[in-house]
């Protein structure tokens, strides 16, 4: 017969039971591994700032430039704006900027080479950008930053910039 079970066969209703037996069972790991998530997370944040920042980290990279790219859409043709870089330094050594270059005329590092940021320290990139009278549309540009660390000897910075009509 078709219909019929078999003795060993459970009802639907032990299977359910069975099921959720199992569920109860694995809870305790998984509030576990949430737990444990939610602990690196706050790790990464209370020590990096962002996880982005503690991935790259645990990557091995030990310097980080904040933002890795500006974007601006309220500029004017003509008009100059200064932005500001955060350098991140998570060695235990210091490090210096050694030199800049930029793929425009237009973008200029205000704060002359060497620059130092301490060990386990913070410093500022300050960055000028001019754009011509005649500047319309979109441009993209980038500073590079050459460093004395060697896991980080160069290190970029993006910009990108609408120019309102």
């Amino acid at each position: 017969m078709d219909t019929a079970r078999t003795i060993n066969e459970p009802k639907p209703c032990m299977r359910r039971s069975a099921f959720l037996q199992r569920c109860r069972r694995s809870l305790p790991g998984i509030a576990g591994i949430a737990i444990v998530a939610l602990g690196l997370l706050g790790w990464a944040l209370v020590s990096f700032g962002s996880v982005r920042d503690a991935w790259l980290y645990a990557m091995g990279a030990r310097v980080f430039i904040e933002p890795r790219r500006f974007e601006v859409t309220d500029v004017r043709a003509g008009e100059t704006r200064r932005m500001v870089f955060r350098l991140r330094n998570f060695t235990d050594r210091p490090l210096t900027v050694l030199g800049a270059e930029t793929t425009c005329s237009c973008l200029s590092l205000e704060d002359k080479p060497p620059l130092v940021v301490p060990p386990k320290g913070t410093g500022q990139l300050r960055l000028t950008f001019a754009l011509r009278d005649d500047a319309k549309g979109q441009f993209e540009g980038s500073m590079v930053y050459y460093t004395d660390d060697p896991s980080s000897p160069r290190l970029r910075a993006g910009l990108r910039i609408r120019v309102k009509p």
